[in-house]
């Protein structure tokens, strides 16, 4: 790029450790005057590794590639089997979590009520309605239900 060792520029020079053209010092890497990339990085913020320290070399932990299994089947089956005595632990598991999925998908519809009372309200009194007014017992009863629901799946959430 322009040689300013900014994000995806080579580096140039005085990053590359040596002289340091004129820099003296610094935090290098390795024995490196003033540098900060790591060994065997190329590229900068998007180069050859990509972002972050992994090498970009496919979905395997260091470069090495995912191993399938021989015998799907088999193994589903084998999976299975040491899972078979925890049955009721993950049903439960499933069950809270989908429960608290559900509440957290629902207590926004809930609050838009609380919202929908209010607005109405105020929209009756900037108009000049007669008998117009907020509703406060109604939304203080719609808070009280989001209240709990939302504590039902906190609840439901954590166990």
């Amino acid at each position: 790029m322009n040689g300013t060792g900014g994000p995806g520029g080579s580096g140039g020079p005085e990053r590359q450790g040596g002289s340091g053209a004129g820099r003296q010092g610094g935090f290098g890497v390795s024995g490196q005057s003033g540098g900060f990339r790591r060994p065997g990085r190329q590229g900068g913020f998007g180069g050859p590794g990509g972002p972050g320290w992994g090498g970009g070399r496919g979905p395997g932990m260091m470069g090495m590639p995912v191993q399938q299994p021989k015998h799907f089947k088999t193994t589903l089956r084998r999976l299975l089997s040491y899972l078979r005595p925890h049955t009721a632990a993950l049903v439960f598991v499933f069950v809270t979590a989908a429960l608290s999925t559900v509440f957290a998908v629902v207590s926004p519809k809930i609050l838009g009520n609380a919202t929908t009372v209010l607005a109405k309200g105020m929209y009756g009194i900037l108009t000049g309605q007669e008998g117009a007014g907020i509703d406060f017992p109604r939304i203080g009863g719609i808070l009280l239900q989001l209240a709990a629901l939302y504590v039902v799946s906190a609840l439901f959430a954590y166990a």
